[in-house]
């Protein structure tokens, strides 16, 4: 077929593409992905664990400085001598003098409870002492105290006639001469409140006194934990 203006036609070429397809039945065999090794993978785990390790530690000791009872911190605020009596007469059944001692205290107690429970205190019990002889001695009833609180109790302790044989005689001339060494000691006992543990709270306080019987006047006073 001619074309117009004597231009050639266009050569059309086919052009055939060859593959080649395996036979049949023939598979070929792949080479697994090669698996990067990654260094140093047992030092991160044991480094790892070594953390883990050290926070529990941490966690654990944590708790049990919280949760660990502590004993109550107790203070003596106040020590007051509201009235004093003594009487010196003779039985008839020793050579020695017999003394009628009568002492009231207005005390007042400061308890603290740093614990992360409420502590129930049986009973707190205060004695006097007269150069380490008991001149009496009152028992209180107890109460509770919340956690992590400050409680203040007050009391009058009233110690009726008691008939003082030891010391007798020493004891009237201090309270002829005005100056009476007593000594109170103070004991709280009680019980954490933690679940079904209780355990077992006591706190002994000592005070060492020097009084005027005549003025009520404290001349010295030393008060400490007693243990």
């Amino acid at each position: 077929m001619g074309f117009m203006g004597g231009q050639e036609a266009p050569v059309l070429v086919d052009e055939e593409r060859y593959y080649t397809v395996p036979p049949s039945g023939v598979y070929y065999e792949l080479q697994p992905y090669p698996r990067v090794r990654r260094r140093g993978g047992l030092w991160l785990s044991l480094t790892g664990s070594f953390f883990i390790f050290i926070i529990i530690m941490l966690l654990s000791v944590c708790a049990g400085f919280l949760l660990w009872p502590s004993q109550p911190v107790v203070e003596l605020k106040r020590w007051k001598l509201d009235g004093i009596t003594m009487d010196q007469r003779h039985d008839g059944k020793s050579i020695f003098p017999v003394v009628d001692f009568n002492v009231t205290l207005d005390v007042l107690l400061e308890i603290k409870n740093r614990n992360f429970a409420g502590v129930e205190y049986d009973y707190w019990r205060t004695q006097i002492l007269y150069r380490d002889s008991e001149v009496g001695d009152v028992k209180l009833k107890g109460g509770s105290i919340r956690a992590r609180s400050v409680v203040r109790v007050p009391a009058v302790i009233n110690l009726e006639t008691r008939q003082i044989l030891e010391n007798a005689s020493e004891l009237w001339m201090d309270y002829v001469n005005r100056r009476l060494p007593l000594t109170t000691r103070i004991q709280f006992i009680g019980a954490l409140q933690f679940f079904f543990l209780k355990p077992h709270m006591e706190v002994n306080l000592s005070c060492d006194v020097v009084v005027d019987p005549t003025d009520k006047v404290i001349l010295k006073e030393e008060c400490g934990l007693d243990f």
